[in-house]
């Protein structure tokens, strides 16, 4: 089973003018990770005038040379925090531990309609279309390549954006996952019933 959202939960808004907003959400736990891309963040500060949104990380988090806001994390006011953002990241060593990990972001980050940048590493790789509903991006040239792209142009970074609404409305929205788990239940159900043998069914007559 995928991991799944409420689509419905999560408003689908055309990209605001101004700078690149590159957002990113998370806990203080997995917000280590950003910093495999604080060149790629300081080269689009300096070079386009990004901002960086930060939402769920700890208050004393930096990343020297960067610019960051930070956002706290309310589960009322995620989908709308996205909302407020051009793209979503999702950087990630290629490690056994982080090979196992979900891409729950990256799914948020679909279901706002917003183009995702991610490190090919496990799920990931399931989630993402390259050049259909995000980049994968593999290294600092190749992440500083992506979000330069997303910032000049941006009916190439909405139309990444609304084909990931569209793959988290087929894949990975709550209303498509549960039947399907419903399913997976029944089954479970059905192959795991005793067998009744017939004998042993009939009443006790002593």
């Amino acid at each position: 089973m995928p991991t799944a959202v409420d689509t419905k939960g999560y408003p689908v808004l055309p990209l605001a003018e101004g700078p690149l907003t590159i957002g990113w959400i998370g806990t203080p736990i997995t917000e280590k990770y950003l910093h495999l891309v604080a060149e790629p963040l300081r080269h689009l500060q300096q070079n386009n005038d990004a901002r960086v949104r930060l939402i769920g990380v700890s208050e004393n988090f930096c990343i020297p040379g960067v610019a960051i806001e930070r956002i706290p994390w309310r589960e009322n006011t995620e989908a709308a925090e996205l909302a407020r953002c051009h793209v979503g990241i999702m950087p990630l060593p290629d490690e056994a531990w982080e090979r196992g990990k979900c891409g729950y972001k990256l799914v948020q980050y679909m279901a706002a309609a917003r183009p995702v940048i991610a490190s090919p590493v496990g799920a990931n790789r399931a989630i993402v279309v390259p050049g259909q509903t995000g980049i994968l991006a593999d290294g600092t040239g190749q992440w500083i390549e992506g979000l330069q792209r997303l910032a000049v142009d941006r009916d190439y970074a909405s139309k990444l954006g609304m084909a990931g609404r569209r793959r988290a409305e087929e894949m990975y929205s709550l209303q498509v996952t549960t039947p399907q788990l419903i399913e997976v239940f029944r089954d479970i159900v059905l192959s795991s019933a005793p067998t009744v043998v017939p004998e042993m069914a009939a009443p006790y007559r002593g």
